[in-house]
């Protein structure tokens, strides 16, 4: 499908520059006007965008026509990182741009629509048409970076979700579409016969009326030998009938109410249309109208932060503000130090349709989310989870489920933080997603702490190995282990099933490695061991908070 969207891309860039050439020939430019630039890449295949078309793309080794000035290229292609580029385009010459691409970091983009079957496009920097998909797709690779998708199906409204790619990182998007409402919209008019235009398009003449989706149009009407008639704003409401009625006559002149500042626009609508409750009505003889009046004012210059309130059920969401993730949060919470203005906002829960708005927040004020996720249908899948070396704690989600490796079956569709870690090892995090009646699996490298300028190392070995070593009450895993701990004494004890318990004092010194060797003794009654003093749960919350914080 994409190399299709391509192939059919080359044909209208020929089509473009064919029209471009005759565009400026109309208005004025001679061929001194026009120049050439020859692009090639190594590797070849990169997509070139220009700054006046950067939803025309080219294919290197390509050449391009250009008026003459400064012109901006950027090049993408996957696993490369994008080059950007400014060429001087003289009338008459050809410029040439040849570039060594340099490899870049990728990711992976999962993107479900509830339904399924819609138009998908995907622009890198929101504006490089980057891709084409048909969804439901699954693992689309792209560079790392910020991008737009942007989502249309026949009967449904379009929709806008921005989203990062991260480096060799699963990103994964749930968008419910919303089915178009629709309403009348009628135009009327004192003398009939006037052309009506709906959003600057020829729709008829009056008298008029049209099915149209529920939203906002403009709408003007032009007789001849008259001024046109112009309402910026008029509203369709889902089921109802939205007039407009014009009297043309030879008073033109508009009137503004004496003090008022502002801009104001007035759209007169039959008393059929449902009014918000701003609107005002007035009289006109024989025909009762009322008079949506809308204001435009101008806002003030930026100088407090703002907040975001956000209240969602369920209560326990990921959020994220402007693509970035914060913590498993627990809502009602406050994001603080918002810059007033506008932000996307997106609530992701596993089992539940991720829900992406545009947030405003006022300056220095507060801005106020209330929401309730929509559940996904009651599928699930399942989740592997391997970790080198083996024994790695794994909290999903923040809760904990057992030791690498690791199977979790029966887990809610969506997206899901994993976290593996082990003592004395930096711990890893992953964002994955859970597919239906499919099995995410999630491999772990675990990377030995690097002893710090306060810690040493300590490593503890027995015979027979696969004791259980506890630090100070804290049990931390089994021999032989290896960990990293800050320089001072500390309490050692091993034990195993069928041997006595050995207890030693420990001194870990800055920067050294200290190694303690035990040969454990047989227990006078084989087949016993002593449990340490703390409870099971204890000991495991007590080495996931010494891993994970």
């Amino acid at each position: 499908m994409h190399n299709l969207n391509r192939q059919k891309s080359v044909i209208i860039n020929g089509l473009f520059i064919i029209s471009l050439i005759a565009m400026l020939s109309s208005i004025g430019f001679s061929a001194t006007d026009m120049g050439n630039v020859s692009i090639v890449s190594v590797p070849s295949g990169a997509y070139v965008f220009t700054d006046a078309h950067p939803l025309t793309v080219w294919s290197t080794p390509t050449k391009l026509p250009l008026p003459a000035g400064q012109h901006s290229i950027r090049l993408e292609k996957i696993g490369y990182l994008p080059y950007n580029a400014v060429v001087g385009i003289k009338g008459g010459n050809t410029s040439f741009l040849s570039v060594n691409l340099v490899p870049g970091p990728t990711g992976n983009l999962t993107l479900y629509t509830f339904p399924s079957g819609a138009i998908v496009n995907v622009y890198s920097q929101g504006k490089y048409d980057s891709a084409f998909r048909i969804s439901n797709f699954k693992n689309l690779v792209l560079n790392a970076g910020s991008y737009v998708a942007k989502i249309s199906k026949d009967g449904y409204e379009n929709h806008e979700v921005a989203f990062n790619i991260t480096g060799s990182h699963h990103t994964a998007l749930q968008v419910g579409l919303k089915p178009l409402q629709f309403g009348n919209l009628s135009a009327i008019s004192t003398p009939s016969g006037a052309n009506v235009y709906i959003n600057d398009k020829y729709s008829g003449v009056t008298p008029y009326e049209g099915t149209y989706a529920a939203g906002n149009y403009s709408v003007k009407l032009e007789l001849a030998g008259y001024e046109p008639k112009f309402y910026p704003k008029v509203v369709v409401v889902s089921g109802r009938l939205s007039r407009v009625y014009a009297v043309f006559s030879d008073v033109t002149t508009t009137t503004m109410p004496s003090g008022n500042s502002s801009n104001t626009t007035t759209t007169t609508i039959s008393t059929t249309t449902t009014i918000p409750s701003n609107v005002t009505t007035t009289t006109i003889p024989n025909i009762t109208t009322t008079t949506i009046t809308t204001t435009t004012t101008t806002m003030p210059s930026v100088s407090a932060y703002g907040n975001i309130t956000i209240d969602v059920s369920p209560r326990v969401v990921y959020v994220y503000l402007d693509g970035s993730v914060s913590e498993y949060s627990i809502a009602p919470l406050t994001i603080t130090r918002v810059a007033p203005g506008m932000h996307s906002l997106m609530l992701d829960k596993p089992g539940y349709l991720t829900e992406f708005m545009t947030v405003t927040v006022p300056d220095g004020k507060t801005a106020i989310v209330n929401l309730t996720l929509k559940p996904l249908p009651p599928y699930k899948g399942n989740m592997t989870i391997t970790s080198n070396p083996s024994g790695g704690f794994v909290l999903i989600d923040r809760a904990y489920r057992g030791v690498t490796p690791l199977v979790v079956n029966d887990l809610v569709i969506g997206n899901y933080t994993v976290s593996v870690g082990k003592v004395g090892y930096l711990a890893r995090q992953f964002r994955e997603e859970v597919l239906p009646g499919k099995t995410t699996s999630v491999a772990a490298y675990l990377s030995l702490i690097v002893p710090t300028s306060n810690n040493g190392s300590l490593m503890v070995l027995t015979n027979p190995d696969k004791a259980s070593v506890y630090i100070n009450d804290t049990y931390i895993g089994t021999s032989p282990l290896n960990v990293s701990l800050e320089s001072k004494n500390y309490t050692l004890r091993l034990q195993k099933t069928g041997y006595k318990n050995e207890t030693r004092i420990v001194e870990v010194i800055t920067s050294k490695n200290v190694t303690v060797s035990v040969n454990l003794t047989p227990s006078v009654r084989a087949g016993t061991e002593q449990f340490p003093t703390r409870s099971y749960i204890d000991n495991i919350n007590s080495i996931i908070r010494m891993i994970f914080g």
